[in-house]
């Protein structure tokens, strides 16, 4: 048997609040790669004694 109104309305809302604290769990991570792969480039450019204009060039 399916859920009454109310308990429907309950269920994709407690869903709902599951995805979205999902999201943005998923949306934090993301940033903290992508701060990750920028230090990571950062020394490695250091590393090989890149100038700015090489950066640029190796960025494209």
């Amino acid at each position: 048997m399916g859920l009454s109104g109310g308990a429907n309305a309950r269920a994709v809302s407690e869903i709902m609040t599951e995805y979205l604290a999902a999201v943005g769990a998923a949306g934090r991570v993301e940033r903290e790669i992508a701060e990750a792969d920028r230090e990571i480039d950062a020394r490695v450019y250091a590393l090989y004694g890149l100038y700015a204009e090489e950066i640029r060039v190796v960025e494209g």
